[in-house]
C-alpha cells in the first residue's frame, strides 16, 4: 500500500516526523509465532475462524467434496478429489467461503495446474492472483469462485493456500520509529529528524521491518520525506499490506 501525505505551512529549518500507520487488517503485535502449513486433517493444531466448502461438477450438478478449515495466516492446504474426477479430464471446482472475517484466496491448484479460468470476483487480475502461491492475493469473503481446470493433471488434489480472519481483529497500529509501538503517542515520543530543503537522492528516509500479527506478511515499511517553500511532504509505502480494505486503512504524519 503507497500513501501520500501532504501537511501545510514550513517555517523550521529542522522538522520532526513520526508515522502512524493503521492497517485495518494488519495489525502489529508483540509477538509473532510463524505456524506450519498444515494438512487436511491438523484441525486440531490450530484455532480455525472459517471454512472454504469445496464443490465438483459432476453429472451434470454440484456435488459438495468437502471443507477445508483456516485460520488468520495463510497456509496451504489440501484435499483430495479423486472421488469426483480423474486426471485427464477437465475439471469445474466452486469454493466457498463461509465464517470468520476478512478472507482472502492465494493461490488454488488442481494437480499442480493453475486454472483456466475463474468466476465470482471483480478482480481484473484474479485468474493471475490465483495462479502462483505469491502473497499476490483476492479477496474471497462470503464469495463464491468458481475455477475450470484443463485436463492432464498431475492428480486430483486442490491445494489452496487461502486464510479466514476472526470476525475481531487487533487495533494496535504501527508507529514509527519503532520504538513508539504499544505505546500512547505524545512529545515524549521518538522521533524522525528532517532537515528543510535537503536534496532528495531516492535514497528513503527511513526504512522500518513491520512483523504484523494478523496472518498478512511481515514486510518493510518505507518511507520518503520533502519539501517545498510552503508544503512538507510525506510518502509511505506499507509493503505488509497485500489486501484491499479501502478507506479502512489509514496513515497519518
Amino acid at each position: 500500500m503507497k500513501i501520500t501525505i501532504r501537511s501545510f505551512t514550513v517555517t523550521a529549518a529542522l522538522v520532526a516526523v513520526s508515522v502512524i500507520v493503521f492497517l485495518h487488517f494488519a495489525s502489529a503485535e508483540p509477538r509473532v509465532t510463524p505456524l506450519p502449513s498444515l494438512g487436511i486433517n491438523s484441525v486440531e493444531k490450530m484455532a480455525p475462524n472459517g471454512d472454504y466448502v469445496v464443490f465438483v461438477w459432476k453429472d451434470q450438478e454440484w456435488k459438495r467434496a468437502g471443507s477445508i478449515s483456516y485460520d488468520r495466516f495463510f497456509r496451504e492446504r489440501t484435499l483430495d478429489l479423486a472421488n469426483f474426477i480423474t486426471a485427464d479430464e477437465p475439471a469445474r471446482v466452486r469454493i466457498a467461503q463461509q465464517g470468520g472475517g476478512a478472507a482472502h484466496i492465494d493461490a488454488a491448484l488442481l494437480g499442480g495446474a493453475s486454472p483456466a479460468t475463474i468466476r465470482g470476483s471483480r478482480d481484473a487480475r484474479a485468474l493471475e492472483k490465483v495462479s502462483t502461491k505469491d502473497a499476490d492475493v483476492i479477496d474471497s469473503f462470503h464469495k463464491v469462485i468458481e475455477l475450470a481446470y484443463p485436463a492432464g493433471r498431475k492428480n486430483c488434489t486442490l491445494s489452496l493456500t487461502a486464510r479466514v480472519e476472526n470476525s475481531t481483529i487487533s487495533k494496535t497500529p504501527f508507529q514509527f520509529p519503532a520504538d513508539n509501538l504499544f505505546t500512547s503517542m505524545n512529545r515524549g515520543s521518538r522521533f524522525y529528524t528532517y532537515r528543510m530543503n535537503e536534496e532528495g537522492t531516492g535514497t528513503p528516509f527511513f526504512k522500518e521491518y513491520s512483523q504484523t500479527g494478523s496472518g498478512h506478511p511481515s514486510g518493510f515499511t518505507y518511507g520518503w520525506v520533502r519539501n517545498d517553500e510552503h508544503n512538507l511532504y510525506v510518502k509511505i509505502d506499507f509493503t505488509p499490506d497485500n489486501t484491499m480494505d479501502g478507506d479502512k486503512d489509514y496513515a497519518k504524519v
